[in-house]
C-alpha cells in the first residue's frame, strides 16, 4: 500500500482510504464471502465493495471468487437474444411498477419492481388467486404507496374482473403485455429471474438486502439510495457518514439511465440487425405464430390497435378475437401466398428502381441469339467514331 500512504487516514480506530474501510488480510476472505452474499455477479459485487471497502487486489479477488462459486456455476442462466424496447425513466419511485408471479420449488411469489430504483419487492402466496394477489399488493402499497401505473402479463389472476375493480378502487392503470411475449414487460421478467436466485439460497432475506444495497451499474446508485434517499445497513462493515439521507441528483440519475440504454439499444441492432416491421391497419390480412407454435396459422384479420406499441387485436377465421404482438404477425398478400424470400420490413416506398443491366456489346448480342431465328428489328446505327481529345506529344529519341 505504498503507493496509496498519502491517501490513507484514520477514523475512528479504522485505517481509511477515501471513505473506504482498508480491510487486513486476515480478513478478507471473510469480508469477500460477505461481498458474495445474495450471489450477485462479478459486477455488481464490485458495486458493492467500492461503496465502502478497500484493499490492494479487490477487484481481481472478487472476479475470481465470483468465477470460483459453485452455486453460481450451478445456476448461471443461458443467454437468449430478445427484441429491445427501451422503457421511459418515471418521474419519481414507485410511479410504475412491473408485476409477476414466479415459482421456486413448488412455492409461489409475488415479484414487484420499481421502474424508477429497480427496488424489488417479494413476497410469499398460498394460492395463486387474484385475491391473494391483491392482498399482497395492498400490503406491500401500504409501505410505498399506489403506483400510477401497474404493468403485468396476461395471467388469470391479473386478467379477472375482481383485479379491474381493484385497479379502479385503488386508482392505478392497469396494462398488460401482449400474450406470448413477456418481453413487453421486460423489467418484470428480469425481476422474476432476478428473485428466483434470492429464493434459491441459503438466506433470502440476506440476499434480498444485498440486493438493495447494491449500486446498479448503469444508474450507480442502489435501489435504497433511490427510493429511500441513503443507503441501509447491511452485514457488510460501513463507515456510518454513509447512513446520511443524500438523495442522488434527479438529472445524473435520468442521464446515467438514458445513456445506458442507448447503450444497450445501439448494441443490440448491431448485433442481431433489429428491423422495424410495417405497421399493419385495419383490414390487413395477416398470419399468427407465437412461441409455442410450430408454424404460421390461417389467415387472420387486423381489427384495431391494441393500444399499446406494436400490439394489435385480430380476428382469426373461426370468429375467435386475439391480441397479439406485431412480431408474432406476418401481413399476408392479396393473393394469400407468403413470400419467403421477402422480408415483412419497412421500405422507402413501394416501388423501387430496378438496379441497371450493364450494357452488351454488338458482338455479343449477335451471338447470344439462336441461329435461323429473324430479328425484329434492325440494328441499332452504329455511334460516332470519338476520338482522344489528349494532346499528342512525339517521344525524345536519343541521336546516337
Amino acid at each position: 500500500m505504498f503507493h496509496v500512504r498519502d491517501e490513507l487516514t484514520v477514523i475512528e480506530g479504522l485505517l481509511v482510504r477515501n471513505q473506504k474501510i482498508v480491510i487486513p488480510a486476515s480478513m478478507r476472505a471473510e469480508i469477500i464471502k460477505k461481498i458474495h452474499d445474495g450471489h450477485q455477479g462479478v459486477t455488481k459485487c464490485r458495486e458493492r465493495a467500492n461503496q465502502s471497502i478497500w484493499w490492494p487486489g479487490l477487484s481481481t479477488e472478487i472476479n475470481d471468487f465470483v468465477k470460483r462459486c459453485g452455486h453460481c456455476q450451478e445456476r448461471r442462466s443461458t443467454q437468449r437474444k430478445e427484441p429491445l424496447k427501451s422503457t421511459p425513466l418515471p418521474q419519481y419511485p414507485w410511479q410504475k411498477i412491473g408485476c409477476d408471479l414466479c415459482e421456486v420449488k413448488g412455492s409461489t411469489y409475488i415479484v414487484m419492481v420499481d421502474y424508477y430504483s429497480r427496488y424489488i419487492e417479494i413476497a410469499y402466496i398460498r394460492t395463486p388467486t387474484s385475491q391473494s394477489v391483491i392482498l399482497k399488493m395492498k400490503d406491500v402499497f401500504a409501505r410505498w404507496g399506489v403506483p400510477e401505473t401497474v404493468l403485468s402479463d396476461n395471467g388469470p389472476q391479473f386478467a379477472s374482473q375482481e383485479f379491474s375493480a381493484f385497479a379502479t378502487s385503488a386508482q392505478f392503470i392497469h396494462q398488460t403485455s401482449s400474450p406470448y411475449y413477456p418481453v413487453s414487460n421486460g423489467e418484470a421478467e428480469r425481476a422474476v429471474q432476478t428473485a428466483k436466485k434470492i429464493i434459491a439460497c441459503e438466506d433470502p432475506f440476506s440476499a434480498l438486502q444485498s440486493y438493495r444495497a447494491t449500486p446498479i451499474p448503469s444508474i450507480r446508485y442502489s435501489p435504497t439510495q433511490l427510493m429511500m434517499g441513503r443507503q441501509i445497513r447491511t452485514s457488510l462493515p460501513t463507515i456510518t457518514s454513509q447512513f446520511v439521507p443524500r438523495w442522488p441528483a434527479p438529472l445524473d440519475v435520468v442521464r446515467n439511465d438514458e445513456r445506458a440504454k442507448a447503450t444497450y439499444t445501439r448494441d443490440y441492432n448491431k448485433r442481431n440487425g433489429a428491423r422495424e416491421l410495417r405497421e399493419l391497419q385495419p383490414g390487413d390480412k395477416v398470419r399468427v405464430k407465437t412461441a409455442t407454435d410450430d408454424k404460421w396459422s390461417n389467415p387472420a384479420t387486423v381489427t384495431s390497435r391494441a393500444g399499446y406499441p406494436r400490439s394489435y387485436i385480430v380476428e382469426a377465421e373461426n370468429g375467435g378475437v386475439y391480441r397479439r404482438n406485431r412480431q408474432h404477425l406476418l401481413k399476408v398478400p392479396h393473393d394469400n401466398h407468403i413470400d419467403v424470400s421477402t422480408p415483412d420490413v419497412d421500405v422507402s416506398s413501394d416501388e423501387q428502381e430496378a438496379p441497371a443491366m450493364p450494357e452488351t456489346s454488338h458482338a455479343t448480342r449477335k451471338s447470344s441469339e439462336p441461329k435461323g431465328v429473324a430479328r425484329d428489328q434492325p440494328d441499332d446505327k452504329p455511334s460516332a467514331v470519338r476520338r482522344s481529345s489528349r494532346a499528342v506529344v512525339p517521344p525524345k529519341r536519343l541521336d546516337l
